[in-house]
């Protein structure tokens, strides 16, 4: 398991450098007002990134997504309010 777990860290220190100037240009496009062509509505805190795995039978699939981060008075806890998956904000940008 700890070798796995090296192996991950690895992996993800090759891989996030050059995922973070894509990461950059989603997060200027979609972290702002949903008037200024954003995704934040009023409420929200702001945008981040997430990948969820998936198992179909024995393959494992990954979805990215954008998620919209809201911040609840009451709790004091942020909480994800919205999801959308990166290809269907790139289809529509590339709509646009």
């Amino acid at each position: 398991m700890a070798s796995g777990q090296g192996m991950m860290e690895q992996m993800a220190e090759q891989l996030l450098p050059m995922a973070e100037p894509v990461l950059q240009q989603l997060f200027e496009k979609f972290n702002k007002p949903v008037e200024d062509g954003g995704l934040l509505e009023d409420g929200d805190y702001g945008v981040g990134f997430s990948i969820m795995p998936m198992k179909k039978g024995e393959e494992w699939t990954f979805i990215y997504l954008i998620v919209v981060y809201t911040y609840d008075d009451e709790t004091g806890r942020m909480y994800i309010s919205k999801k959308k998956p990166v290809t269907e904000l790139a289809n529509q940008q590339e709509n646009e």
